[in-house]
């Protein structure tokens, strides 16, 4: 998310107020930037600050983010499941690629999109150009990749309840996923509409 900043009138003044920190004040993150060192940085960041001021109470990560680094993406799922309280996660407009297996790591009875997102899987891919080397080398990154494509794998297995052929068919190809076939997937909880919806990104909160 861009920087964004709005006008707060108070008893005192006006004071600039970033859209950011407005959202964090009611425990919301706001992942809409492609996942890589930075973005996940903040992200545990924003995870560890509310941590600290409320252990235990929810938080609530709107996804709307076209995926990115598998690495970084498996760190931030690492420190969700390590939260001693409920993580919702709400897919808003895309999840794709790793940000879908981020939508589906929130915590289980919690995971929500709205009615006209999607939700994109898909095996991992080798960022840039097919790399150069003799063949023990690109065979080693072939054998990365299988290992990734496992993990992740596993991870939506685990999260979805599915057995783990139904996911590897899942994410065998590009798939994109309607909310209903998202949720007929176990990759979400509920679709949201209306005042829940309404509610999950703030409410009255900006």
């Amino acid at each position: 998310m861009n920087n964004v900043y709005y006008l707060e009138r108070t008893a005192n003044g006006s004071n600039q107020i970033s859209l950011k920190t407005k959202l964090l004040e009611k425990r919301i993150i706001y992942l809409d930037e492609q996942i890589n060192h930075q973005t996940v940085n903040e992200a545990i960041q924003q995870i560890a600050l509310l941590a600290a001021e409320k252990p235990g109470e929810s938080i609530t990560m709107l996804i709307n983010c076209p995926g990115g680094s598998i690495q970084d993406g498996l760190v931030l799922i690492d420190v969700m499941r390590a939260y001693d309280g409920i993580i919702k996660t709400v897919s808003l407009g895309i999840a794709a690629s790793m940000a879908a297996v981020i939508l589906a790591a929130g915590t289980a009875g919690h995971r929500y999109c709205s009615k006209s997102s999607q939700v994109m899987l898909h095996q991992p891919l080798i960022a840039g150009s097919i790399p150069g080397g003799n063949c023990s080398e690109i065979e080693e990154v072939a054998k990365s990749l299988v290992a990734r494509k496992n993990q992740i794998n596993d991870l939506l297995a685990d999260f979805t309840g599915k057995p783990k052929k139904e996911i590897e068919k899942l994410t065998s190809t590009d798939n994109y996923l309607s909310a209903d076939k998202a949720l007929m997937h176990g990759l979400i909880d509920k679709v949201a509409e209306g005042k829940e919806l309404y509610e999950l990104i703030g409410g009255n909160a900006i």
